[in-house]
């Protein structure tokens, strides 16, 4: 049940954002903005929805992707003793101030996203098949 469920879920997404990705560049064209919603009149109340909707859930959903790092971090400092709550609110308020930081302070994540796509790449090319290997 969990594949039909993932396999069901991923492909609904994929055929949203399908229908998006081509009704809004069928709408726009060439002046289709990156983010879709930019696209429309700042005055347009169901757009406005949206916007707040999306804003809504980005902010619901980034301290959740943050639970990997908040785990390991932990278990590096503290071992494997338990995490109790407070402790995990204060690793997840720190680690969304640092990434908010490095939003505040880039202009252009062009960067960003080619440090982290440089680390990532060495990592899956040299270090993860001998880690695998060992």
């Amino acid at each position: 049940r969990w594949v039909l469920t993932t396999v069901l879920s991923v492909g609904v997404s994929l055929v949203a954002s399908l229908i998006m990705a081509v009704v809004g560049y069928l709408a726009f064209k060439q002046n289709t903005d990156p983010n879709i919603l930019n696209n429309f009149p700042v005055d347009n109340v169901v757009i406005n929805i949206a916007r707040l909707l999306f804003a809504v859930t980005m902010v619901l959903t980034f301290p959740i992707e943050h639970f990997v790092s908040r785990e390991v971090i932990d278990m590096l400092l503290f071992g494997r003793s338990p995490c109790d709550w407070p402790r995990s609110i204060a690793w997840t308020l720190l680690l969304c101030s640092i990434t908010l930081l490095i939003a505040l302070l880039t202009d252009d994540l062009g960067a960003v996203l080619d440090l982290s796509g440089g680390l990532s790449a060495t990592a899956v090319a040299f270090i993860f098949p001998g880690l695998i290997y060992l």
